[in-house]
């Protein structure tokens, strides 16, 4: 099959806050080394009006847990600081509808000078949106203000298309993962301590999963041995993005997809998706499927993998696995978590489906406010994050803080991976 599961999510490996993924164009090399000043025409700290200051919206971070308000937390004092300006900065309350949190704001007239939001899923996309005058075009913003993304964009075409309207406008600077080991970051997610205890291998194929889960229940007295949070849109977890994982283990998909002769076919039509259909009712049945699944969010899955509710769960490499296993060992040393293979059929065989984000998500992508009167300052100051010492600080934040250079590469310090305070290395770095 062709198919490829891609999916717009703004967890990464990296796990910044979302503003702080903005400009993660590029993984450092060992002679990439943070550096400051003149950088392809702007020079960093700006001089600025000392009483002009930039506004900036975004939908808040789920591990934000330290501060009670963006202002208090030192990325984004920093950020103020590396480029001369001065920002405000206006959050959503975390886990708000952003949809609707992004149409309250529109709808006021009162639009800060960036915003940063999935501009894709505007009704009637980027287009309309600045036809409608909420958020600007670049195009001559970039040329004249944002020398670092312009030369991005020329060495990549392809991401230079992506934004671009059909017009030909450029409406955001965008979110890129520079690097391909960014693009796959989310599956099945599995409790290794309880494999080891059980004498059994991380599960590749659908009988695998079945003997695991079994076990698990059985023997581990998990309740859910396997549970599934909702989706972004609130829809039962196991239902279109996460069904896809073990349903194309049966040769089809959850929706549409290209079979091997090149024809578009849908999944459901498929009679493969009855024995998927069929093969998880008779887990739910056995009780090896979370029978809350229509209702488990956020919160009661991070709750659920820590405290042996579970020991399986489809979730990200960085914001799942890096918050549940250091919560984890807190109850229990041998805690452990590994990613599993995308399960097949036979052993062998090689899954139909998988996740591979593009370079370019159109997710955490920051417009300027089309009624801003700072566009040019604005732009200034997003094109920072694609110099070389914006790419550190947006990355790694500052160097002797959260990361120090170890043989000419960054590494995060303690202060991300043994916390004082306890937090999850998600928690901290955000």
């Amino acid at each position: 099959m062709k198919s490829k599961k891609t999916k717009l999510v703004t967890s990464t490996l990296l796990l910044m806050s979302v503003g702080s993924l903005l400009a993660a164009c590029g993984t450092p090399s060992a002679s990439t080394t943070p550096n400051a000043g003149a950088t392809a025409g702007n020079s960093y700290p700006l001089q600025t009006d000392a009483n002009t200051k930039l506004g900036f919206w975004e939908i808040g971070s789920n591990n934000l847990t330290s501060f009670s308000s963006y202002d208090q937390v030192p990325f984004y004092q920093k950020w103020q600081t590396n480029t001369g300006v001065k920002m405000s900065y206006t959050i959503p309350a975390a886990g708000s509808n952003g949809p609707q949190s992004l149409s309250i704001m529109l709808a006021s007239g009162n639009l800060p000078d960036m915003m940063s939001y999935t501009w894709l899923t505007y009704p009637g996309g980027p287009a309309k949106a600045i036809k409608d005058g909420y958020i600007a075009r670049l195009n001559d913003l970039i040329d004249k203000d944002a020398p670092n993304l312009k030369t991005y964009l020329k060495a990549h075409p392809d991401v230079d298309k992506m934004l671009k309207t059909d017009n030909g406008d450029y409406y955001v600077f965008p979110f890129i993962r520079g690097d391909a080991k960014l693009q796959s970051y989310w599956g099945p997610v599995i409790r290794k301590d309880w494999l080891d205890q059980l004498n059994l291998q991380v599960p590749v194929t659908i009988d695998d999963w079945h003997t695991v889960l079994t076990a698990f229940k059985n023997q581990k007295g998990a309740a859910a041995p396997i549970t599934f949070k909702l989706d972004g849109t609130g829809k039962p977890g196991f239902d279109t993005y996460n069904a896809a994982v073990f349903v194309s283990a049966f040769g089809t998909a959850y929706g549409m997809f290209v079979d091997n002769n090149g024809k578009v076919q849908f999944g459901p039509e498929q009679p493969q998706f009855k024995q998927f259909l069929t093969t998880f009712h008779q887990w739910f049945t056995e009780g090896l499927i979370d029978k809350d699944f229509a209702t488990v969010d956020q919160k009661t899955q991070d709750a659920d993998m820590t405290n042996g509710k579970s020991g399986a769960t489809l979730g990200t490499a960085g914001g799942n696995m890096g918050s549940w296993t250091p919560a984890g060992k807190k109850s229990d040393p041998k805690y452990d978590l590994v990613p599993a293979p995308y399960p097949v059929l036979k052993k062998g065989d090689k899954p139909m489906l998988g996740q591979l984000d593009p370079i370019y998500s159109a997710s955490n992508a920051v417009a300027i406010a089309g009624t801003s009167n700072n566009k040019d300052l604005a732009a200034k100051v997003l094109d920072y994050g694609y110099s070389d010492a914006g790419r550190m600080f947006f990355n790694f934040g500052t160097e002797g803080v959260s990361y120090n250079m170890v043989n000419g590469y960054p590494t995060y310090s303690d202060l991300i991976m043994k916390n004082p305070q306890n937090l999850s290395p998600a928690q901290a770095m955000s």
